[in-house]
């Protein structure tokens, strides 16, 4: 194995780790603003910091980890993963009928 691609692959482990464990931390933070009300408003700007600062980049440069880790590694995207893209690409639309289905019933909410 390369130095670059080991290096991708510790790169993509600390992303997925550092991403994880911060939306784990949500459930404490929540927890202690309900347990302490006046904690409530710092709770949940740090969580929102937390989130827009810290996972969600982490969730966003997975990505291109892993992609470039396939790349790089002389792995090929397999006939499988394949096969199921194209099945995702039936099935994308119906989840988004469904959704659309399901938001329309909450909203009206029929008798």
């Amino acid at each position: 194995m390369s130095a670059l691609y080991l290096s991708l692959k510790l790169l993509h482990i600390l992303l997925a780790i550092t991403a994880l464990g911060a939306n784990l931390t949500y459930g404490v933070w929540i927890a202690r603003s309900k347990m302490q009300p006046e904690f409530a408003t710092f709770a949940l700007r740090g969580v929102k910091f937390i989130d827009d600062r810290i996972a969600n980049p982490c969730y966003l440069l997975l990505l291109p980890t892993g992609a470039a880790m396939v790349h790089f590694g002389g792995y090929s995207y397999s006939p499988r993963a394949a096969a199921f893209a194209a099945r995702a690409n039936v099935f994308t639309p119906i989840l988004a009928v469904l959704i659309v289905a399901i938001l329309i019933l909450m909203v009206f909410k029929p008798a």
